[in-house]
C-alpha cells in the first residue's frame, strides 16, 4: 500500500509537469514579441487619451467630457492572411476600452451614469495597431505606401487634460 501511494504521487508529478508544459507549449508564437510591443503601443494611446484623477479617469471629445469609472483596456490580435504578409504585415490587431461605467458632460451638467464604455457613436472605443516592414504604427493606412502613425497625439483630437479642468 505504501508502495502504491509513492507510485501514484510520483505519476501525478509526472502528469503536473507536462501540464504545464503542455500549457506553456500550447502558447502561439504569435504572443511573443509582437503583443508586447503592440501592449505598449496601446499603453502609449490611451495614456495619451485618458487621464487619471483620483479613483475615476477622464477623456474629452471636442466639448464633451466622459467620466469614466474602472477604464482598463485589452489588446486583440487579428489572423493575418497571407495577402497580408506579402504586403509587410507583421502584427495587426487593436486596442480596445474596458469600463465599469462611464457618463457624460455635455449642455451643462453630468448625465446618469451608464454601463461598459462610451459607446463609439459618443466616444471611439479603441484603435487599429499594426507592424508594417517593421514599423508599429495606429489606424488604417489608406494606401499601400503610406507611412505607419507612430505618435498617437497625431490621431487624437483630444489630447489627454489635467484633471482640474474637468467639470465638476
Amino acid at each position: 500500500m505504501i508502495g502504491m501511494k509513492s507510485k501514484n504521487v510520483g505519476i501525478g508529478m509526472v502528469l503536473g509537469g507536462c501540464l504545464i508544459m503542455c500549457i506553456s507549449c500550447s502558447r502561439s508564437p504569435f504572443v511573443s514579441k509582437g503583443n508586447r510591443e503592440a501592449d505598449g503601443m496601446a499603453q502609449k494611446y490611451w495614456d495619451q487619451r485618458v487621464t487619471k484623477c483620483g479613483d475615476h479617469w477622464i477623456e474629452r471629445m471636442g466639448f464633451t467630457w466622459f467620466e469614466i469609472k474602472d477604464f482598463s483596456y485589452v489588446v486583440n490580435a487579428s489572423n493575418l492572411t497571407d495577402t497580408d504578409r506579402l504586403n509587410g504585415y507583421e502584427w495587426e490587431g487593436n486596442t480596445e476600452m474596458r469600463a465599469k461605467a462611464w457618463r457624460m458632460y455635455n449642455m451643462g451638467g453630468w448625465q446618469a451614469w451608464m454601463s461598459g464604455a462610451p459607446s463609439l457613436q459618443m466616444s471611439p472605443q479603441g484603435m487599429a495597431i499594426y507592424e508594417k516592414n517593421g514599423e508599429w504604427g495606429y489606424g488604417v493606412l489608406l494606401f499601400p505606401n503610406s507611412k505607419p502613425i507612430s505618435d498617437p497625439s497625431k490621431l487624437i483630437h483630444n489630447s489627454r487634460v489635467p484633471c482640474e479642468r474637468a467639470p465638476r
